[in-house]
């Protein structure tokens, strides 16, 4: 599979993409009506919000998969172990939905709320 580099390539002002060329992009990526598959499920883990990339690049002691929001441009990050198939880790640009910091972690709702053994959230009556 090609990286999301190599597929921007493709698709230049003035180029020309092959079907072929144009399937292995659409194929790249997960459509919101399927389902991830398991060995997947559950990777992103929602840290919170920071100011800035800035502020982003200089925490430490980030775990594949977590997520942060830059406050500044309504970005989202991915913790990654092998960003731009280059064998170092980072954080890989994900997409703008705006300020994370209100939202609940995983953790959090567990603690509070807590999951059954099928993952189903129990609420409290």
């Amino acid at each position: 599979m090609k990286s999301k580099e190599e597929l921007k390539k493709l698709f230049e002002n003035g180029d020309k993409p092959t079907q072929e060329e144009f399937w292995e992009w659409q194929d790249s990526y997960w459509h919101k009506g399927e389902k991830l598959p398991s060995e997947t499920a559950g990777l992103y883990k929602v840290k919170g919000s920071v100011p800035d990339l800035t502020t982003l690049n200089y925490m430490s002691n980030m775990s594949e998969g977590d997520v942060y929001n830059v406050i500044e441009t309504g970005d989202n990050y991915v913790y990654v172990l092998n960003l731009n198939n280059m064998g170092e880790a980072g954080w890989d640009k994900l997409g703008g939905l705006g300020d994370l910091s209100n939202y609940a972690t995983t953790a959090y709702v567990d603690e509070k709320i807590g999951a059954d053994e099928g993952g189903k959230w129990r609420f409290p009556a």
